[in-house]
């Protein structure tokens, strides 16, 4: 697969995962790791996106279901998902996948930004359009609100790290 964003003329690489029936692309830069799903702990509070918080070796990361974000239906975390590590300035946050697709290069195609007038909340960037379907490109910068960020920070600042 390949397609560019905007008027940029180098390839662009992307970590491609799986939730629900949506392909979703992560500018590789922004993703720190990938790892088997772990049990997340409840955290306290109302949260729009985030769902609870993993201890990663005495760092406490909030966790966002995507499927929760993206408003798709809800199911269990099986054995086969997986976590994806992303940082975005000061921000890490781990997102729940149904599954990694890969990592993909993406040099040509079409891209169609998302209006966001008409979709505030929406957290996806646009779509990439090729002859196989379409990849939704993640806007992190949308993924959770600099509101919500700040009082999951406050929360998770409380907790006592075991």
């Amino acid at each position: 697969m390949n397609a560019s964003i905007g008027d940029s003329a180098a390839p662009r690489r992307y970590l491609v995962c799986a939730v629900a029936d949506l392909r979703l692309a992560i500018a590789i830069e922004q993703v720190s790791r990938v790892i088997q799903a772990v049990e997340v702990s409840p955290l306290p509070g109302e949260h729009a996106a985030v769902s609870g918080f993993v201890n990663l070796r005495g760092d406490l990361v909030p966790v966002v279901d995507l499927r929760r974000r993206l408003g798709l239906p809800q199911r269990e975390l099986g054995l086969s998902d997986q976590f994806v590590l992303v940082q975005r300035g000061v921000w890490r946050w781990f997102l729940i996948a149904d599954g990694v697709v890969g990592v993909v290069e993406l040099s040509e195609g079409r891209f169609v930004a998302r209006d966001r007038a008409a979709a505030p909340a929406d957290c996806r960037a646009g779509e990439l359009h090729f002859a196989e379907g379409v990849i939704s490109v993640l806007d992190m910068s949308r993924l959770v609100s600099v509101e919500e960020a700040e009082q999951v920070r406050g929360t998770l600042a409380g907790i006592a790290v075991p």
